[in-house]
């Protein structure tokens, strides 16, 4: 069970991944969007991110992912090496086949619950670095994370500058009225009526305590208080970098309250938030 600041994040990690899977993929391990750049399983991992949960999976079961591409070429694919290979591909015919057949394996189901636990870690913890404490709140947040990082936190900035309090029904209300997020408005409602439901029923336990190391810690590497794993002069005063479970937060001047990404090989860093709108 995952464990952030000394607090067992209970069911909470389980029940948004689940919240999350539903409204990207009907909660299908297999789901590949065939009309979009590739995006693949329960998260809809894009792009890079969608060959590094089948490379997980091909590592994971060689000879199952080297059975499931058959003479597709896909296995090949996969661990070429290349990272870019999968940018701009749109699965179709035999090698959609063997994706398909490679994401039914009996390996897939751990990989990417195993990721999209790492990513709902990342999501809350964008929530929490905003001051979204609230178990329910930093639910529906990592779900508005999931479609469009910058648009949750713009209705963060929103909520906070109404002078409400970070609550599910504040963060739904303000996404409700965000110019982008309520175009996705039978998502959000079916989103925040499920977390209603847990609330009613106590199902939700756990959560992320409110004290991570915040990402621009004052003081912490220079009496000008940048923080941060890179040094002031890599990428300027106002530039740092904070690196958690794998995740990376960047802040800079065009994403002041931090940008997450996820390693997806050694050294190389892809933005974290894919599935639906990105703006």
């Amino acid at each position: 069970m995952p464990v952030y600041g000394g607090v067992v994040m209970g069911n909470y990690t389980d029940l948004t991944r689940e919240l999350i899977a539903k409204e990207e993929s009907s909660g299908r391990y297999d789901a590949i969007n065939p009309t979009d750049v590739v995006s693949i399983g329960i998260f809809q991992w894009y792009g890079a991110r969608a060959l590094n949960v089948a490379r997980e999976i091909a590592a994971a079961d060689p000879d199952g992912a080297i059975a499931a591409s058959g003479a597709s070429g896909l296995y090949e694919e996969i661990t070429s090496g290349n990272n870019n290979i999968w940018n701009g591909w749109k699965p179709s015919g035999e090698k959609k086949e063997a994706l398909t057949n490679l994401l039914r394996l009996s390996v897939s189901e751990g990989v990417q619950n195993n990721q999209a636990n790492k990513d709902i870690e990342g999501y809350t913890a964008q929530a929490i670095s905003r001051g979204v404490s609230d178990p329910a709140a930093q639910m529906y947040f990592s779900d508005l994370y999931n479609q469009s990082p910058k648009q949750a936190g713009n209705i963060v900035v929103a909520v906070k500058a109404a002078g409400k309090a970070l609550t599910v029904e504040n963060l739904h209300a303000y996404a409700m009225q965000n110019s982008v997020m309520s175009k996705y408005s039978s998502r959000r409602n079916r989103v925040f009526n499920q977390i209603n439901a847990w609330i009613a029923d106590g199902s939700i336990t756990g959560g992320l305590e409110p004290s991570p190391p915040p990402v621009n810690p004052p003081n912490e590497n220079s009496p000008s208080g940048i923080g941060g794993n890179i040094p002031p002069s890599v990428y300027g005063v106002q530039d740092m970098v904070y690196i958690m479970n794998g995740n990376m937060i960047k802040v800079d001047s065009n994403f002041p309250m931090g940008r997450m990404y996820v390693e997806v090989s050694p050294g190389i860093w892809v933005p974290l938030g894919i599935g639906g709108d990105r703006e």
